[in-house]
């Protein structure tokens, strides 16, 4: 499991090298001095991995390719300091070290030619998040054979989550639809949440041909706190044209993965503005999206989260 989260982010990033070499052409509009692109977003319990390249100018249309390169010196708050190695089969460079709850990292990259850059990250502490039962309104139900056919006016469930006390974090959520042959994807429903400072973005994900769609709570929350939100979605629109199918089909519906992601301000910040340079692509009359960077001297993210996911049953 852990292995296939670890490739999974390593896509993830790649996407956002991507992203990063779009918005320096356009920050830097005949620029010839590049500089160092690192990104890492590392899952708690998974290794800490940097990709690895350099801006390119805005007259030159190559794509990035990997800095190999590059040595990249990790350090954290216990005082263990290490290398960490190139690996030429996931074109990134691999430490050896486990990212771990509430410990403090350092990084410092360097490469011929090219102006050292650093960054640090906290990966965040302990996540609280829990989610109350399914509950389906206005449900009528038709039977074609061997398939029952289920629609409804609504669908929705409570989630609620906490920080542990003196800390402070940004929440993620996405919303999974759970079939009966045991492979999880996007419902192609119409999630809302109405907590004031949410916040939904619905980008296209290249990587899976899909609109992966995501909440972000910008909310501080301390000393314990606890904050209550519901999600709903009208149950007449799906991928099927409107309700559920219930019944031994391999596409019925059979539930709901909530996924919850808690990480720091920088995180949000970077995830929500890739997420929206990828919804606002093609569209001629939108102002380019700055990919948010905490790489001091160049450009990237160095940050982590925590991820619990929820699954609730249909009733």
């Amino acid at each position: 499991m852990r292995k296939t989260l670890f490739i999974a982010a390593l896509i993830g990033v790649a996407g956002f090298i991507t992203q990063c070499q779009k918005v320096e052409k356009i920050e830097k509009a005949g620029s010839i001095t590049p500089k160092i692109i690192a990104n890492c977003v590392v899952e708690e319990g998974t290794p800490i991995f940097f990709m690895i390249s350099k801006s390119l100018s805005a007259l030159d249309n190559a794509q990035l390719k990997p800095l190999k390169s590059a040595v990249v010196e990790l350090s954290d708050s216990k005082g263990n300091k290490e290398t960490s190695k190139y690996s030429a089969i996931d074109e990134a460079y691999i430490s050896t070290a486990v990212a771990q709850a509430g410990q403090f990292y350092t990084v410092k990259i360097s490469a011929p030619g090219l102006k050292t850059v650093t960054s640090q990250m906290t990966l965040p502490a302990n996540l609280k998040a829990n989610a109350g039962a399914v509950s389906i309104k206005g449900r009528t139900t038709e039977d074609f054979g061997p398939v029952r056919y289920i629609s409804c006016q609504s669908v929705g469930f409570a989630v609620s989550i906490a920080d542990e006390p003196a800390e402070k974090n940004n929440y993620i959520f996405e919303i999974e639809a759970v079939y009966a042959s045991g492979t999880a994807g996007n419902p192609y429903w119409n999630w809302s949440c109405l907590y004031p400072t949410i916040e939904k973005v619905n980008p296209y994900d290249n990587f899976t041909s899909n609109n992966k769609l995501r909440f972000y709570l910008r909310e501080d929350l301390f000393n314990g706190q606890k904050i209550d939100l519901n999600f709903s979605a009208d149950g007449r629109i799906s991928g099927f044209g409107s309700g559920l199918y219930l019944g031994n089909q391999d596409d019925s519906i059979v539930g709901f993965n909530v996924i919850v992601r808690n990480g720091p301000d920088d995180l949000y910040l970077h995830w929500n503005s890739v997420d929206k340079s990828q919804e606002s692509e093609g569209n001629p009359f939108e102002e380019p999206v700055q990919i948010y960077t905490i790489i001091l001297g160049g450009y990237g993210i160095f940050s982590g989260y925590r991820e619990e996911q929820l699954y609730l049953p249909l009733p």
